[in-house]
């Protein structure tokens, strides 16, 4: 049976295409790709913005190319993939593998690990990560317009070793190691178009450049910050300063991969929008080559509307209140007038409230957050006191040109928010002791009372140093709530303490509780990070 909410949504224009919200595995993920600029921005974009540059230096590094570095991460922890035993892949094992001599100028790896670390989460994997971080350094230079998926999982260990090609391998050797990985000969010399960003440095290849110097930094082809096809027509010319191709026999990997079938595959592909199709399929099915027990997701393609950043919180009065936003996708980058946005809801038993809540627009960096696909609007939710609780809402977004209004209604959901737990920020803090050390992190929590609701308990998400591995390991710490205070507004606080280590301070945290049932009932993935600096537990 249709919700009430659901029943009105048909009296105006539906309309359902995203999937139904909240999903943890994607929202995250969507969350960080589609909005890398303006508003709420991610900042992924910042890491390789412009394409020829080494952002993460501050000043610039003339002699590095961040994005190079994110595509060459991704490819080295793809091609160690088994396709006959269906292991391997973009799955993270490279953070146990930059050591090896197959992965010499292992900087570039740790580097995009050390930027990507700042959206490692429980619900964003390092492997998610690397693809994207290939994603982001694709598109940002002029590349094909590669798609993101979610769902790679983690590595527990290093993969074999040996599956790596060299500059030093013949082409028999080359052959082998793309064959192992589910590529043929066709594939191997498509998948060198990465090669038309970037180069080799010397101070780690000076059998291929011919100069060890620090500084040195031999581009494949002379337009190196674009994606484009002059690595395919400057080898086919004879113009190309391609060290890969230049170097002495025995170092000159490019040139034995291009000339393996008497550069037919390269000419095939060397014209512009052949070069573009043809690499953004071999790319994609790089970033997409997971273990066999792997299951991606679709595309992420961006969401219509998405609520943001929802917070219940009980107020001192007894009063509950709701905060956050609402993400609505422009059709048109922007162009169009912005819409209004209105919200309706259902107080806990699923009774409508008869006046629609306006939301407003933001105006800070013109009130739009964009990625590579879309751009978006954002509206804040006014303070909205709920006399009766909240069950969920539909978002009425009217297009101000034509009148036409369009409900949203989370695929006849409604956008649920449950309120028989809810994470109580101001009574919660994160306080760094005198002098520096391990934080102390204090959570507290409101309880429904009359539904039989039982263990209240948190969680907290702790980053674990790991033996030879350049990314932590996210460990989830578990313990119970103790009781804080009875109210008489239908709520019970309760709170607990956990010291984190000092390099978990930025994480996430939830706030649970069993109903009858067996069913759980949480206010999930808080920042923790928020909970810091001038921010103290309050006395509710």
């Amino acid at each position: 049976m249709l919700s009430r909410l659901a029943l009105l949504a048909l009296l105006a224009k539906s309309a359902s295409a995203d999937w139904t919200w909240p999903n943890p595995v994607l929202d995250r993920i969507e969350d960080i790709t589609q909005v890398q600029a303006g508003l709420f921005r991610s900042g992924v974009l910042d890491g390789v913005n412009p394409c020829g540059a080494f952002p993460q230096s501050g000043t610039g590094d003339p002699s590095r190319q961040a994005s190079s570095e994110w595509l060459r991460t991704a490819f080295h922890d793809a091609i160690t993939h088994n396709a006959q035993a269906g292991t391997g892949g973009v799955d993270a094992s490279l953070i146990w593998e930059t050591d090896r001599s197959e992965n010499l100028g292992s900087r570039s790896f740790t580097d995009t690990f050390g930027f990507m670390l700042n959206y490692y989460s429980i619900r964003s994997s390092m492997s998610d990560l690397i693809a994207l971080a290939a994603y982001t350094a694709v598109r940002n230079c002029n590349g094909p317009p590669l798609v993101m998926r979610a769902g790679r999982i983690d590595a527990t260990g290093p993969g074999p070793e040996g599956g790596v090609p060299e500059p030093k391998d013949n082409i028999n050797k080359l052959l082998s190691k793309f064959a192992n990985a589910g590529f043929n000969q066709a594939d191997m010399i498509q998948a060198t178009c990465g090669h038309t960003i970037g180069g080799v440095h010397g101070q780690f290849f000076p059998e291929v450049t011919g100069n060890s110097s620090e500084s040195n930094f031999a581009h494949f082809d002379t337009t190196a910050a674009i994606f484009d096809n002059k690595v395919a027509t400057e080898y086919l010319d004879g113009t190309t300063k391609n060290p890969l191709v230049t170097a002495p026999a025995g170092n000159n990997s490019d040139f034995a991969v291009f000339n393996s079938d008497g550069n037919s595959t390269i000419k095939a592909m060397s014209e512009p929008p052949t070069f573009l199709s043809t690499c953004g399929s071999i790319l994609q099915r790089m970033i997409d080559t997971v273990p066999s027990t792997v299951k991606l997701s679709d595309p992420i393609t961006p969401m219509k509307v998405k609520p943001y950043l929802l917070q219940l919180q009980l107020l001192s009065s007894g009063q509950l209140q709701l905060d956050g936003n609402i993400r609505v996708r422009s059709d048109d980058r922007g162009l169009s007038p912005q819409p209004t946005v209105k919200l309706m809801y259902a107080d806990r038993t699923g009774k409508i409230n008869s006046t629609k809540i306006d939301t407003t627009p933001y105006t800070f960096q013109g009130g739009t957050g964009s990625g590579f696909e879309a751009v978006f609007w954002f509206y804040q939710i006014p303070s909205v006191i709920l006399p009766n609780g909240i069950s969920h809402f539909n978002v009425s977004v009217t297009n101000t040109t034509t009148g036409l209004e369009t409900i949203y209604d989370n695929n006849g959901n409604g956008y649920p928010v449950q309120d028989n737990i809810i994470f109580q920020s101001p009574q919660s803090c994160l306080v760094f002791p005198n002098g520096g050390g391990d934080p102390n992190l204090t959570l507290t929590a409101a309880v429904r009372d009359g539904m039989n609701l039982t263990n209240p308990s948190f969680n907290v998400v702790v980053k674990t140093p790991r033996a030879n591995a350049v990314v932590p390991e996210l460990v989830v710490k578990t313990a119970p709530m103790k009781l804080l205070r009875s109210t008489t507004f239908g709520y019970t606080l309760y709170s607990a303490s956990y010291t984190l280590p000092v390099a978990s301070w930025s994480t996430t945290a939830d706030v649970w509780v069993e109903g009858p049932g067996g069913v759980k009932y949480e206010d999930a993935f808080k920042g923790t990070s928020s909970l810091g600096g001038d921010h103290q537990c309050q006395e509710f």
